[in-house]
């Protein structure tokens, strides 16, 4: 199982709402595929990739779990997780980011626990 998350920062004309979307890929496969503007506008590029990234880590916990209760539970112990953000790679496994990005990561916390704890990577 992998998942490929991918925001557009402010690209709305009407708006500046950003665009997320992401694809989680089973067996080469593609299982789940979401496109949608989102709801909150974003202040900056970090901050719309780590709303998409935290909305693909929960697609993603939803699958290992279906899959566990399948009996396959093993083989997806640890999910790559690809984010073409180099910025919103570094922050979650950080301690070391700006105070200005502070709010946008204390709501995406998770995806920090999840990859210290090897389910995503």
């Amino acid at each position: 199982m992998t998942s490929f998350p991918d925001a557009n920062w402010g690209n709305s004309p009407d708006n500046g709402q950003s665009m997320s979307s992401y694809i989680v890929v089973l067996a080469n496969a593609p299982v789940i595929f979401k496109l949608r503007l989102k709801a909150l506008t974003a202040q900056f590029t970090v901050e719309a990739v780590l709303v998409t990234a935290a909305l693909a880590t929960k697609e993603v916990i939803f699958c290992y779990n279906m899959m566990k209760e399948l009996g396959f539970g093993t083989r997806f112990d640890s999910v790559p997780l690809y984010i073409d953000n180099s910025s919103a790679v570094h922050v979650p496994g950080h301690r070391t980011y700006s105070s200005r990005v502070n709010h946008g990561v204390l709501r995406y916390f998770f995806i920090q626990e999840l990859a210290k704890g090897g389910r995503i990577t």
